[in-house]
């Protein structure tokens, strides 16, 4: 249902063939504990292809601050 209405509103569309330079990934949905849906974006193929991972341990906030460069994001997973 949730799908169908990201379609009918343009926001995504069927994808049936890769072009180059272009990327496909799957659109799924979850129910929430309150009965909202939880839209997900699968890029885990994406992200093994495309995304370099850069491990480091951060031990203190101070030493995140110490990392951050201009333009950088980071992520929490856990």
């Amino acid at each position: 249902m949730e799908i169908q209405r990201f379609l009918n509103h343009g926001v995504i569309a069927k994808a049936f063939d890769n072009t180059v330079g272009e990327y496909i990934s799957n659109i799924f949905t979850r129910p929430k504990s309150d009965r909202r849906i939880r839209k997900f974006l699968n890029l885990k193929q994406f992200n093994k292809q495309y995304v370099e991972k850069v491990h480091f341990k951060m031990e203190t906030l101070q030493s995140a601050i110490t990392a951050m460069r201009h333009n950088c994001c980071f992520f929490l997973f856990g």
